[in-house]
């Protein structure tokens, strides 16, 4: 594929920022670099071909090979369309958009909180979305899969039991080291109306077919989305809002989604709410010093204790260490990274007077100790729902900002 050139495309804003001292949150030292370079992109990522964003995914294979995933609106057309590019050197340039979605697809109604997804491994790309279905903005999860690595996509075909009437979404896509494709989702078939199920199905093909659905979790928050980790091996992990208190809760399969069990809450909270947050979390696992160690990012509305919260587990999720706050009580929607057994960064939105702006803060200790938050958007900006990945070179993070004429993607390059 022909790679757009970064200067026609993306437009580039270089900073230099050399600091003496980092600050911390909790004020303690760190091992975070005393110097870095910052390398920001005010990039209108995909404008050339989108009059407005409403949904994207993000997925890193290897090192420097990005996946993105994009559904919006062109000119003309009320229907969002969903493309393909992908970049072979973490982001710098990309390729030109493939379309992914055919004339037999429904029209797409995935959204930001809500999003389409994308994973790939070796050649294999698997696509998920919510299309059209009874209702206007609900409808059943689709499958697209490209197994020449992007070139080409093909519709796959529906879970077997999967029910053609029904209101799929805020799910998350992953795929294991074995190229097994793992997907959940929520559901109300049941019609509680106020709850929701927690579904899993898995392909063993590259996206071609999908197996049998199972309910993993009879009754979770209705709108907030799940997060999938796979951490090697046949180990799958779910993280998910429970409705009851309404906490960030795990549950785990030691057998490639064959078996589930559930394991303790995300930080206790005990938050009491009847509704929906509309705020779901983040989990990655790395191995330090032979002990699997998961980290992970959860939401509270708790009035003793509102914000955006850090938390690691060294037992296999069977526990969870004191809650870091992230920020004030206005950070929100928020994503991690994990780049290697001490290095993790964060990034979340929060909302002023002024706009909604994206935050990033890292650890270079495996989270112990915190940077001080850096904000990433022009003040004034109104930016939610940033997304982070993790290469050699630094972290990338993506969100959607309002502009005049709708929705935009931006993304940043911090090198660290």
């Amino acid at each position: 594929m022909q790679l757009l050139s970064a200067k026609t495309t993306l437009a580039f804003v270089l900073v230099v920022v050399l600091s003496s001292c980092a600050q911390l949150i909790g004020g303690n030292p760190s091992s975070e670099p005393q110097s870095f370079l910052s390398v920001s992109q005010a990039a209108k990522l995909a404008a050339s071909d989108f009059n407005s964003i409403k949904s994207f995914d993000i997925f890193v294979e290897g090192d420097q090979h990005f996946h993105l995933l994009v559904s919006g609106t062109i000119a003309g057309s009320k229907n969002p369309l969903v493309k393909y590019f992908q970049s072979l050197d973490g982001g710098d340039t990309w390729t030109k958009p493939i379309s992914v979605n055919a004339v037999e697809f429904p029209p797409t109604v995935s959204r930001r909180g809500s999003d389409i997804q994308i994973a790939a491994q070796g050649g294999n790309i698997v696509a998920a979305w919510q299309v059209m279905g009874e209702f206007p903005g609900m409808g059943p999860v689709a499958f697209a899969y490209s197994p020449d690595g992007g070139v080409s996509w093909n519709p796959g075909k529906p879970m077997k039991n999967q029910p053609t009437l029904l209101d799929q979404g805020y799910m998350d896509l992953a795929v294991d080291k074995q190229g097994t494709f793992h997907l959940t989702w929520l559901d109300d078939r049941e019609e509680r109306g106020d709850s929701q199920a927690l579904r899993y199905s898995q392909s063993l093909d590259g996206g071609r077919t999908w197996v049998a659905e199972k309910t993993l979790v009879e009754k979770v928050c209705t709108c907030c989305w799940t997060a999938i980790a796979t951490s090697g091996g046949e180990q799958v992990d779910i993280l998910y809002r429970a409705v009851e208190p309404r906490d960030m809760v795990m549950v785990q399969s030691p057998d490639g989604g064959n078996s589930w069990r559930q394991l303790s809450a995300v930080g206790q909270f005990g938050w009491q709410f009847v509704g929906c947050p509309h705020a779901g979390g983040a989990v990655q696992a790395v191995e330090r010093k032979g002990v699997k160690v998961f980290h992970s990012l959860v939401w509270t509305g708790d009035q003793t204790s509102k914000g955006l919260y850090y938390l690691q587990s060294t037992d296999n999720g069977r526990s969870w260490s004191i809650p870091k706050k992230m920020d004030d009580s206005r950070a929100k929607l928020g994503d991690l990274a994990v780049k290697d057994a001490s290095r993790v960064a964060v990034v979340w939105d929060s909302a002023s007077e002024e706009g909604i702006d994206v935050f990033f803060s890292s650890s270079a200790d495996g989270g112990r100790f915190w940077a001080k938050p850096r904000r990433l958007t022009k003040k004034g900006a109104i930016a939610k729902y940033p997304r982070i990945t993790a290469t050699s070179r630094g972290y990338r993070v993506f969100w959607t900002e309002k502009a005049l004429t709708g929705q935009s993607l931006a993304t940043t390059l911090i090198v660290d």
